[in-house]
């Protein structure tokens, strides 16, 4: 009777326990607003949530890596913007100098304004991003991508390295155009390769001595298509970009939802569940003083 006892004693002081533990757990999710902290709790719960949480951080890192690249392209986009507005002006100017009205010093006054055009383009080309590294230097950051020497000829000191942002697990973006694409390899009218500084200089150089430009105005529309060309480049990648950035959004919040279900508490439902526990121990612990106080425990006692 006495070992019956005890066994009755233990079996409602671990009843008990458990409640309070219970308890004490549901408290813990209202406060903290999760309901799986530790693996014990739930192993392939826990383990789905890791590779969530996971899947969730590489996605961040994919959205980081499209808005710096956005952030370049952005730049890029502007500037050369400005570059063909500053060609279109040259050709402009250049077409007006083939009228046989001009002077020639009417035509050096035009090779003036082109000469100060074709500053604003090496400056363009020579553009910094934030960080102070140039936009058109390929892979080499460390110095301005293009030199003019005394004799006024551009050398391009950059290289065609290709940037590429990787925006999913097994998708990348290049998001930069390198300088000698843009200005250094200009399809001329005798089928060779000009940079677009000979091109504009060469122009100049006539206007200056009186002459018309003649034969290279066709090489200054060379230039600006070739500009242009680039900046097509540059919005078809804006736009894969923005495309993945839309499928990317789409899949955080798919995701997060997913983790939600597994880690969130639902709050309503905990504090329902733990009032009711509370009154489970409240009655239990009410019955288990009334038996004991039974004067059969009395006269075992």
């Amino acid at each position: 009777m006495q070992v019956s006892t005890r066994s009755f004693f233990r079996q409602q002081s671990e009843n008990l326990q458990d409640l309070k533990g219970q308890i004490v757990k549901l408290q813990d999710e209202v406060s903290s607003g999760k309901q799986l902290t530790v693996p014990s709790e739930d192993p392939v719960a826990f383990s789905s949530l890791s590779m969530l949480k996971a899947k969730g951080a590489r996605i961040e890192q994919f959205q980081r890596n499209i808005e710096a690249g956005r952030q370049h392209l952005n730049l890029e986009d502007n500037t050369l913007t400005q570059v063909a507005n500053a060609l279109t002006r040259i050709r402009e100017l250049s077409v007006q100098a083939q009228n046989d009205t001009l002077t020639a010093n009417d035509r050096k006054s035009v090779g003036g304004e082109i000469r100060v055009l074709s500053d604003m383009i090496f400056d363009l080309a020579n553009t910094t991003d934030t960080d102070g590294k140039p936009i058109f230097a390929g892979a080499i950051v460390d110095q301005a991508p293009f030199e003019r020497s005394a004799d006024g000829s551009v050398a391009y000191r950059g290289d065609s390295t290709k940037i590429a942002q990787y925006v999913n697990d097994s998708t990348s973006v290049t998001v930069n155009n390198t300088g000698d694409d843009v200005f250094m390899k200009v399809a001329t009218r005798d089928g060779s390769r000009k940079s677009i500084f000979e091109i504009v200089d060469s122009v100049a150089n006539s206007l200056e001595k009186g002459l018309p430009p003649g034969d290279d105005l066709a090489d200054v529309v060379s230039s600006l298509d070739s500009v242009t060309g680039c900046q097509t480049i540059t919005g078809a990648r804006m736009a894969a970009l923005d495309s993945e950035t839309t499928r990317l959004s789409a899949d955080k919040l798919a995701t997060s939802s997913h983790i939600s279900v597994l880690e969130d508490t639902d709050i309503e439902k905990a504090i329902t569940e733990m009032k009711q526990k509370l009154t489970s121990i409240d009655a239990a612990q009410s019955a288990f003083v009334k038996i004991a106080d039974l004067s059969l425990f009395n006269y075992l006692r």
